[in-house]
């Protein structure tokens, strides 16, 4: 389902593993996964999400990154998604072909805590105006 923008979210992000990014820097794309391919969009994610989707999809040894992504970028390609009981968080999807690396407005390493146990992310708050 469908919806509106929230227009109160200035950033949204994108984890992508270390190889990706660097193709994205080669390419100036961010390269879409097997599921942005499946469902003709690229899927981005709200701060909150990234504490559930990181550890679900990438493995520490990805060295994954969040791609903080400009919304106004987005603007008129933005669709919101109802949480599932797969993915119980609203999902934005921006429906691009692909994501431009001019949208990203900063890159920041997913590294674990000193225990190894969780991914560090960025405080709370970051992707309001």
């Amino acid at each position: 389902m469908r919806v509106s923008i929230n227009s109160k979210v200035a950033i949204l992000y994108r984890v992508v593993d270390a190889d990706s990014w660097r193709q994205a820097q080669q390419s100036g794309w961010v390269p879409r996964c097997g599921a942005d391919q499946r469902a003709d969009w690229v899927h981005l994610n709200v701060q909150e999400s990234l504490k559930v989707v990181t550890p679900r999809y990438f493995h520490p040894s990805d060295k994954p990154v969040a791609l903080a992504i400009a919304v106004d970028h987005l603007q008129g390609e933005l669709v919101w998604l109802e949480p599932t009981e797969e993915k119980p968080w609203i999902q934005p999807c921006a429906k691009i072909a692909n994501l431009p690396l001019s949208a990203v407005v900063s890159v920041i390493p997913l590294t674990r805590d000193d225990r190894g146990a969780e991914f560090l992310f960025p405080p709370s708050g970051a992707d309001k105006h």
